[in-house]
């Protein structure tokens, strides 16, 4: 019978082995799948977004380099010859866009 025992509880130790095996992961090991996915999902993001910059970062030529330079300073000049304006109230200055229309000016109350 010493041996049947001993057989039994063998076995018993080897099922609870593979049960342990099988079973459901912890919540300490629940976090860490957690974290490797999101860290998993946030390189593989910038994966993407990397190579899609390559695909549509343009690079001007010099032509274009110097025109986009000019027009940016017009644009500073512009700016910088605005005439100032009072203050408006944000209440004021909020347009609702339902009646907005490109073709009518937007007048403040």
């Amino acid at each position: 019978t010493g041996k049947a025992v001993s057989a039994g509880a063998a076995e018993g130790s080897r099922k609870r082995a593979r049960d342990s095996q099988f079973a459901l992961p912890t919540a300490a090991e629940q976090d860490h799948l957690r974290q490797a996915r999101s860290l998993f999902a946030s390189n593989l993001l910038k994966l993407e977004i990397d190579e899609l910059l390559d695909q549509v970062r343009v690079i001007p030529s010099p032509a274009q380099g110097e025109s986009l330079r000019a027009t940016l300073f017009k644009i500073k000049e512009c700016l910088e010859n605005a005439k100032p304006i009072a203050q408006v109230s944000a209440a004021k200055a909020r347009v609702s866009l339902v009646d907005w229309a490109p073709d009518k000016p937007v007048t403040l109350d």
